[in-house]
């Protein structure tokens, strides 16, 4: 299953993700860094990383990898330096309120948007 899905845009996908969850089917998010990391939900992203001396993507790839085990994020870099960056996220570990916090800023700026 393909659909829009970021910490940015999660509304139309959100049930999906769910069902796939359930039911043992791969979620590849489209987009999935396709929002403004200078937005109040980036500024965020921009904490935690400096937190992990991560980058903001590699802190909004891991949050999707955390966020279901049937998400196969594939951000489509540009570049061999965002290629790397990317392959990074993997070994970012977010802690529970870490996720929670991006978790509950996400749903925030979708109800507004």
């Amino acid at each position: 299953m393909q659909n829009r899905y970021s910490l940015a845009a999660r509304a139309a996908s959100e049930e999906v993700v769910d069902y796939c969850e359930e039911h043992g089917i791969a979620f590849l998010p489209w987009n999935p860094l396709g929002f403004d990391p200078t937005s109040g939900l980036g500024d965020e992203l921009v904490l935690i990383a400096r937190h992990h001396g991560v980058t903001w993507r590699q802190v909004a790839l891991a949050w999707l990898v955390q966020r279901s085990p049937v998400i196969v994020a594939i951000p489509g870099p540009r570049s061999i330096a965002e290629l790397e960056e990317d392959l990074g996220a993997a070994s970012v570990e977010l802690s529970g309120p870490e996720f929670d916090a991006l978790d509950r800023l996400s749903r925030v700026a979708r109800s507004r948007g």
